[in-house]
């Protein structure tokens, strides 16, 4: 099954909204925006719960710069979030179509409104600048990934979790098991502001 559009606007850039859903999986769904002005696939919106993706290929045409264009989308307005959102044995991208953010997952700052988890375990991402970004993001799990760096740009990032200062033991990460190449330099993996501790420290491991 693939699902695809090519008549995305600056407003309704994406293929698939998840708008306050709760429970569902999309298993082996291949998702292609074709529109060259505006590219995201899947685009997080409202308070959702329990959104999986597996087993899928996630490509589009957009060769610019805008966040707003990821792969996965999630803006930092704050009513939009997910409980728990897991994306595993996908592949994002491609060799010859990297997009400049694979994916863009922006929280608060504020715990009270940021209770998102985000589960990246078993991809393949092909990435021009920022290939797993996640901001504000206070919990979650990249395991297993292979992450390719296109060498379009002269830096980049393949794995990036950034927390809050105004954060006290928040964050719970597991970075475990996987391949980053940066194949025109920058930073495989980046942390900031994790807060972590030493009861529940982040782990970061065997990459």
């Amino acid at each position: 099954v693939v699902l695809t559009t090519g008549a995305a606007t600056s407003t309704a850039n994406y293929v698939i909204r998840m708008n306050a859903a709760k429970y569902v999986t999309f298993d082996g769904i291949d998702v292609s925006n074709t529109n060259s002005s505006y590219g995201a696939c899947v685009d997080i919106f409202g308070n959702n719960r329990k959104i999986k993706f597996t087993n899928g290929e996630f490509s589009n045409a957009y060769t610019g710069t805008l966040s707003a264009s990821a792969l996965f989308y999630k803006s930092s307005t704050a009513t939009n979030r997910f409980d728990t959102l897991e994306v595993s044995n996908c592949t994002l991208g491609s060799s010859t179509n990297a997009p400049y953010y694979a994916t863009y997952f922006y929280g608060t700052s504020s715990l009270t409104t940021t209770s998102n988890e985000l589960i990246f375990n078993n991809n393949t991402v092909y990435f021009g600048y920022y290939g797993v970004y996640s901001f504000y993001i206070p919990s979650g799990e990249y395991i297993g990934n292979t992450v390719i760096q296109s060498g379009t740009y002269s830096i980049g990032y393949g794995l990036r979790m950034y927390g809050s200062s105004a954060w006290t033991n928040a964050s719970d990460w597991v970075v475990a098991s996987n391949s980053v190449s940066m194949i025109s330099g920058g930073y495989g993996i980046q942390t900031g502001y994790s807060n972590a501790s030493s009861s529940s420290p982040m782990k970061i491991y065997n990459n």
